[in-house]
């Protein structure tokens, strides 16, 4: 779906994804207050049909979360396509390889956003200081001041927005224990995109207490 917004919170969104380190923004995460368990071993599902990019997502949440002492399993070392293989399986690989958490993660949404920028019109006084040219001076003071007009073109910038959301569930009992949605601006090299995709996603977990 393709938006034109002159103006709004979508502007500013961007605007702030561009200004900033982050192209990952946190709509918003929940907590199971009743969940107390300690998560010390995930296995990792990246839902996605890119086994290139799979690899890259798993690998990658691997290396960040086991940086804060958190032991991890890659689901594509023995899952072949997480799309075509039912929810029990997966649960039993958790439980095989002695994890107690699942993350999985999947793309919700795609969409292409359209922010327009309108024309602008910018005068500049040179004041007093003006002097003209000789050829100017035949008309008395023809030139005491001078303006000048600068016309700025209406601009379109064009991005594309992924919507993601990551669950994490107990292996035990299959209960959702912690939940959150975020979107990316794609931009860049899709490396750096899934680093910091799982930087804003680690620092929740950590920020929540579950791990």
């Amino acid at each position: 779906m393709c938006r034109i917004i002159p103006c709004g919170l979508t502007v500013i969104l961007f605007m702030s994804l561009m200004c900033s380190c982050s192209q990952t923004t946190l709509s918003g995460s929940w907590r199971n207050p009743d969940y107390l368990k300690t998560v010390t071993k995930i296995y990792i599902v990246g839902v996605s049909r890119q086994e290139t990019q799979r690899r890259i997502f798993e690998d990658e949440f691997d290396r960040q979360l086991q940086s804060y002492g958190i032991k991890t399993v890659s689901s594509y070392k023995d899952l072949d396509n997480v799309e075509d293989v039912g929810q029990e399986f997966i649960m039993e690989k958790v439980r095989a390889n002695g994890a107690d958490a699942l993350l999985m993660t999947r793309i919700l949404n795609k969409r292409t956003e359209e922010v327009v920028y309108p024309g602008r019109i910018y005068g500049y006084n040179y004041g007093p200081w003006y002097y003209p040219r000789p050829y100017y001076r035949n008309y008395r003071d023809y030139y005491e001041r001078r303006y000048d007009m600068l016309y700025e073109p209406a601009t379109v910038s064009r991005f594309k927005v992924i919507t993601l959301e990551s669950n994490l569930y107990d292996a035990a009992t299959g209960e959702l224990t912690w939940s959150a949605q975020l979107e990316t601006v794609m931009e860049g090299s899709i490396e750096a995109m899934i680093r910091d995709f799982i930087e804003v996603v680690t620092k929740d977990l950590i920020d929540q207490g579950v791990i």
